[in-house]
C-alpha cells in the first residue's frame, strides 16, 4: 500500500484536490490517503474540504498574527517535518503556488519523497508579480517529480525550461472537475447567486454559458 499525502491550506487548494483526494479514497486497499491542512486559511480551507465530504487528517494551525513570510515558511517546515517523521510518506500532492506548496515540496524533498504539483506551469517570469507566488511556482517545479499543467502554455513553459517533456502532463484544470462533484443543489444556489450579478450559469449570460448542472 502506498501511502499519500496532500498538503493543503487555503481555499482553492481544497476545491482542486478535492476530485484527487475523492478518486484515490475509491481504492483503500492500493492507497493510504492522508489529507494534511496548514490551515492558511483555517475556516475557509475547512469550509471547502466540507462541501465535498472531505476532512482533514492531519491540521498544523500554522497562522499567528503578524507573523512574517519567513517566519510562517518556517512553522509549516517544522511541523511538517514531524508529520514525515512520524508517518512513511510515498508521495506528496500540492496544488497551485502557495506557502503550503513551497513547504511541503521542500520538506518532501529533504526526506526523498516524490512530489506531484498540479497546477504546474503557471508563469509571469517576473519573480515579483505575483509576489511571492511567481517565485514559488518555479522553485517548486525544480524539484517536483511530476507536473500536471491545466494548460498547453503552462506546459509549454515546463518543456521551455528544460524539465523532462515525460514528467510534464497537460490535464486541465481540476478546479473544473471540482465543479462536477458538487450536487444540484449547490450549484443552482451559486446559479441563482450569479443571477443576481446578472451572470446567468444555467442558460448563458453576460457574455457567459456555463452550464455544470444539465
Amino acid at each position: 500500500m502506498k501511502t499519500l499525502l496532500f498538503i493543503l491550506g487555503t481555499r482553492p487548494e481544497a476545491i482542486k484536490l478535492a476530485p484527487l483526494i475523492l478518486e484515490f479514497k475509491k481504492y483503500p486497499a492500493e492507497y493510504n490517503v492522508i489529507v494534511c491542512n496548514t490551515e492558511q486559511q483555517k475556516e475557509l480551507s475547512h469550509q471547502a474540504l466540507s462541501f465535498f465530504g472531505l476532512k482533514a487528517d492531519i491540521c498544523l494551525d500554522v497562522m499567528v498574527e503578524n507573523q512574517t513570510l519567513s517566519e510562517l515558511n518556517a512553522r509549516i517546515l517544522v511541523k511538517l517535518q514531524e508529520v514525515f517523521c512520524t508517518h512513511h510518506i510515498d508521495a506528496v500532492f500540492v496544488q497551485g503556488d502557495t506557502m503550503s506548496v513551497f513547504a511541503g515540496s521542500l520538506v518532501a524533498f529533504y526526506f526523498k519523497t516524490k512530489i506531484f504539483h498540479i497546477e504546474a506551469g503557471l508563469r509571469s517570469y517576473d519573480l515579483f508579480e505575483p509576489f511571492p507566488e511567481e517565485a514559488i511556482r518555479q522553485m517548486v517545479s525544480r524539484i517536483a517529480t511530476l507536473h500536471f499543467a491545466p494548460t498547453t502554455e503552462s506546459a509549454e513553459s515546463l518543456k521551455n525550461e528544460g524539465l523532462e517533456e515525460d514528467k510534464i502532463y497537460q490535464v486541465g484544470n481540476t478546479g473544473i472537475d471540482a465543479l462536477s462533484l458538487l450536487d444540484k443543489k449547490a450549484l443552482q444556489d451559486a446559479a441563482e447567486f450569479w443571477k443576481t450579478k446578472n451572470i446567468d450559469m444555467i442558460n448563458g449570460g453576460g457574455g457567459y454559458s456555463i452550464n455544470y448542472c444539465p
